[in-house]
């Protein structure tokens, strides 16, 4: 506002201020994956928007092999697949919901070459993961570790082993464990992967940790990014939360000195792993941000798979 003292000619001068519509937001649709017998199929995504890629991967269970696989939209045409090969497919989103329908049969007996027992099909191998809770019949590694840099005296070393004898974690190479080197976020999807009975040793897919990926992803444990880079020990705790369910925490954190740098979106998994003995502090702190190493790594998945799974 203006205050003249005197008469005053006021000539206005206007200006057209021209604003951008806003860009509506486009919709998004479901894609359902029917549990199928013989076999599993894991869409990369669970919503996707019109015209987006969507990568499926197909799994059959051992002894079975895909019969067909289609994609039908919410009126029932068919959408086209294309073949990515290694098990792997992908398909273009309509605009409306999916549901994507596999149909497993089984492999018939004696398809390996019988010269050479050796060679036998992959998929006729049992399986000796660590499986999901209440499945029986486990199978241990019956081979001593062969770790030279694990030793009786490394703190680590009942956790070590633990992930070995459960066919979880491997070593860096015949001999060496590494349990200082850093661990990646794709590693961490393997191995709860493998933890669920997931063979991620069969059609890996383009790469290692892609079978691991699609799993967790179908899940919502990640939304699949950034897998090479090193797992936090906060980011860790938040992906064995969300495989336990995501149950509440209860933990009082104040105890330790850094527990203001947790992550808003970490506290709750924190406070779960502390309560449950899986995330455990050093001299005080619970250093959230810090890289978990290959060690620490092995340590929490053991406490998880004894105490949780």
């Amino acid at each position: 506002s203006y205050t003249f003292t005197a008469d005053t000619t006021v000539t206005p001068v206007w200006e057209e201020i021209r604003t951008e519509p806003l860009r509506p937001k486009e919709e998004s649709y479901y894609i359902s994956v029917p549990r199928s017998d013989g076999g599993e199929v894991i869409a990369g995504t669970h919503h996707a928007e019109r015209g987006e890629r969507v990568s499926l991967g197909v799994y059959p269970d051992s002894g079975y092999e895909l019969d067909s696989l289609t994609v039908s939209d919410a009126r029932g045409r068919t959408i086209s697949l294309r073949d990515l090969d290694g098990g792997h497919y992908s398909f273009t989103m309509p605009s409306s919901r999916v549901t994507v329908e596999a149909e497993f049969v089984r492999i018939p007996e004696n398809t390996g070459n019988p010269g050479n027992p050796a060679d036998d099909d992959i998929y006729n191998q049992p399986f000796t993961g660590l499986g999901t809770p209440g499945i029986s019949g486990i199978v241990l590694n019956p081979s001593p570790m062969p770790f030279t840099d694990v030793h009786t005296t490394d703190w680590f070393y009942n956790n070590v082993d633990y992930v070995w004898k459960h066919y979880l974690m491997s070593g860096v190479s015949d001999t060496q464990f590494a349990p200082n080197v850093t661990t990646s976020r794709a590693m961490i999807w393997t191995v709860l992967a493998r933890m669920n009975n997931v063979r991620t040793d069969v059609n890996p897919g383009a790469t290692w940790y892609e079978r691991g990926m699609l799993w967790a992803m179908e899940r919502g444990i990640t939304d699949g990014s950034n897998a090479m880079d090193d797992i936090t020990r906060e980011q860790l705790a938040v992906m064995l939360w969300r495989a336990a369910g995501s149950p509440g925490g209860t933990a009082d954190l104040s105890r330790f000195g850094d527990a203001a740098s947790v992550s808003g979106y970490a506290r709750t998994a924190v406070r779960w792993a502390v309560a449950n003995g899986i995330l455990n502090g050093s001299d005080g702190m619970l250093n959230p941000q810090g890289t978990a190493t290959r060690a620490q790594v092995a340590a929490m998945v053991a406490r998880y798979g004894d105490r949780i799974a």
